[in-house]
């Protein structure tokens, strides 16, 4: 064992960070309170207006989503289903800010019955902005052909910014940003001809890290005999009596370099030449 690397820091991480460690007793319901069942189609022109959008359930409540200038956080109203395979995410900005946009949700697609649930980071492309309301598709996911299609959302994105009041960033992607939990899990399914969308109300665990680094060891360790890092992260959760963690999804970023060293001058310079992304199920 050569060394031990700590970086630590106080940082609010939801249930499903980029590096996110997801618990399926999570996902029990305990609380399913069913917010509202939308019996509207989806919008036949994906850049129609996501006020008109949202008006049509008739269910829908302008007062619900009052402007708040000094609110930067971001929520999600609803999912809509396109005709043509796309899928819509409405998002709530309180502040109004045509600046606040979103760049990540955490979603899964697994049925609701489904205790090991996988969830998958997906960029958001922003559409349009009326008021407090916002329009996204959702990059890279397509409407499948089951009876019953099911969209848990645990968390979305925005890019970090100390002008939004953000004092920790999370990163995601790579990326730097601020992180809100959702805890909805919605289904679309069609009725008599109606394509219907009914919600319901998730716990999300809050994950404070509290410390995270590497032990590095020079003769391999366990079953990886080469040379290797063992990367740890130590946490503390706040709004959930946890006994046991039966699981975990962990997604990680493998960054490669190469170091030029100049022997005439004896300088260097390193080069980045990409990344990996894995993911793994503990």
């Amino acid at each position: 064992m050569k060394k031990i690397s700590l970086d630590t820091y106080k940082n609010k991480h939801k249930l499903t960070l980029f590096l996110c460690l997801f618990f399926s007793f999570v996902f029990l319901f305990q609380f399913m309170l069913p917010i509202f069942t939308i019996n509207a189609s989806a919008s036949e022109d994906k850049y129609s207006n996501v006020l008109e959008d949202l008006k049509k359930d008739t269910n829908f409540d302008l007062n619900l989503y009052p402007e708040k200038n000094d609110d930067y956080s971001l929520d999600v109203i609803q999912i809509a289903e396109g005709s043509e395979g796309q899928i819509y995410l409405y998002v709530y900005s309180p502040s109004g800010n045509s600046n606040i946009r979103a760049n990540y949700i955490n979603l899964s697609i697994d049925p609701i019955e489904n205790r090991n649930k996988t969830f998958k980071l997906y960029s958001l492309s922003f559409l349009n902005q009326n008021s407090v309301f916002q329009k996204y598709v959702i990059n890279d996911l397509t409407v499948s052909d089951k009876v019953y299609r099911y969209y848990n959302i645990s968390s979305i994105y925005r890019k970090f910014s100390h002008d939004f009041g953000d004092s920790k960033p999370e990163t995601v992607a790579s990326i730097q940003c601020k992180g809100y939990s959702v805890g909805k899990y919605f289904c679309a399914y069609y009725y008599n001809n109606s394509l219907i969308y009914e919600s319901e109300k998730i716990d999300v665990v809050d994950i404070d890290i509290k410390v995270s680094g590497f032990v590095q060891y020079e003769n391999g360790f366990k079953l990886y005999t080469d040379r290797c890092d063992s990367h740890f992260v130590g946490f503390s959760i706040e709004n959930y009596n946890v006994d046991k963690i039966y699981d975990a999804d962990i997604t990680y970023t493998v960054s490669h370099y190469i170091t030029n060293v100049f022997l005439n001058s004896g300088t260097s310079n390193t080069v980045f030449q990409g990344s990996d992304s894995y993911e793994s199920i503990f």
